[in-house]
């Protein structure tokens, strides 16, 4: 039900208004907003333009809550798009690992594509080796990335570097 100006001072302050009818959002049971038409001038509503809020408030609800649904439907189109963009971009890599006599000659085609399949701006390849105290390293074998400088550090920290310095311990359990 809509609530009159009187009831809503602060409302009307807040939004330097005389006159105010403010009426729920509904969907179901549930109160998801509040529709609110104000105006400067007092004394400027009236039955007609109560009922008339009274039934916009009523249909907006199921509106918007339809809106909301077109919207989760299609990011989980684009989900469901994104995530075939990366089975596509898996399946080419193993398409071009099998073809190639050195898989290291296809790394860029394939890292180009997991990065642009995955939106990602950088992609990296790391290559493990065991120190002869049995300490795990890892070496940055090959990258990607859509332009600029691709490492923010020091490469020769990413060269034999171990795991544990990385904060990659864990991995090498």
């Amino acid at each position: 039900e809509p609530v009159a100006h009187t009831e809503l001072a602060g409302w009307m302050s807040l939004f330097d208004c005389h006159t105010c009818l403010c009426a729920p959002i509904t969907s179901g049971q549930r109160v998801i907003g509040a529709l609110t038409l104000g105006h400067p001038q007092p004394g400027r509503s009236n039955v007609w333009l109560t009922n008339w809020v009274r039934t916009l408030s009523a249909h907006v609800g199921p509106l918007l809550e339809f809106l909301q649904a077109q919207e989760d439907l299609l990011r989980s189109e684009q989900a469901l798009g994104k995530r075939e963009a990366i089975l596509d971009a898996v399946g080419f890599a193993a398409e071009q690992f099998l073809r190639a006599r050195d898989w290291n000659a296809a790394l860029p085609h394939v890292l180009q594509r997991l990065g642009q399949a995955a939106d990602a701006s950088r992609v990296y390849i790391f290559e493990n080796s065991t120190r002869t105290d049995g300490v795990l390293l890892t070496s940055k074998h090959a990258e990607w990335g859509v332009s600029g400088p691709l490492l923010t550090i020091d490469p020769d920290r990413l060269i034999e570097a171990p795991y544990d310095c990385l904060g990659l311990e864990r991995w090498a359990e």
